[in-house]
């Protein structure tokens, strides 16, 4: 594959590799393996291991982005929360270590956009939040809260903690989700008071 070396297939193998081999056994030596080719040839087409952990970031956020994106579509409001919602975590479900990749090397940032990274996939959810009538600096607090939520939630889930629990999994997911879909009905409730009595 030597002669085929492109950043193109060093990102796809090294994403294939990481789903393998886990987040944390990840190494260019085993990727220069794989790619049938010295390390030091890897050097041509990357400028060091941030670079690949920032373009897989990048590839992960694009697959989470893009399956939240088709979860959504056609869909408003409280229907687009959930199936946002569990598009999030059949993304984790079905991508541990790529989701780690997004979560994960952030920070490692030291000024080169690491940072970056996890933010394509805030965008939908950032647009669904925003189809209620909120403050701008709410949208901000509820989606934040939000995915964290989710974030905890798959990431104790994919970890085991809830296997030896009487509650379904599915169940206490979705009473998760209910509550916020509450919530943020009780916070555009609560603005629209606060506008109305401010227009009298």
């Amino acid at each position: 594959m030597g002669k085929g070396l492109s950043l193109q297939s060093i990102v796809d193998t090294a994403s294939q590799l990481i789903e393998e081999k886990g987040y944390d056994n990840f190494s260019v030596r085993e990727l220069a393996i794989r790619l049938n080719v010295k390390a030091a040839s890897l050097y041509n087409h990357i400028d060091g291991v941030d670079d690949i952990n920032r373009e897989v970031g990048m590839l992960a956020a694009t697959r989470l982005n893009r399956a939240l994106s088709e979860a959504v579509g056609g869909k408003t409001r409280d229907e687009a929360i959930g199936a946002m919602a569990d598009a999030y975590r059949q993304f984790v479900k079905d991508n541990p270590e790529l989701y780690r990749t997004i979560i994960g090397f952030p920070i490692l940032d030291s000024g080169n956009g690491l940072r970056d990274i996890g933010r394509p996939s805030l965008d939908v959810m950032r647009k669904v939040v925003c189809q209620y009538a909120l403050p701008d600096k709410t949208v901000t607090l509820y989606f934040r809260s939000f995915r964290s939520a989710l974030h905890g939630f798959v990431s104790l889930e994919t970890a085991g903690y809830f296997s030896t629990m009487d509650v379904d999994v599915d169940e206490s997911y979705h009473f998760m989700i209910a509550g916020y879909i509450r919530g943020i009905h009780q916070l555009e409730s609560a603005y629209r008071q606060r506008s109305q009595r401010n227009d009298t």
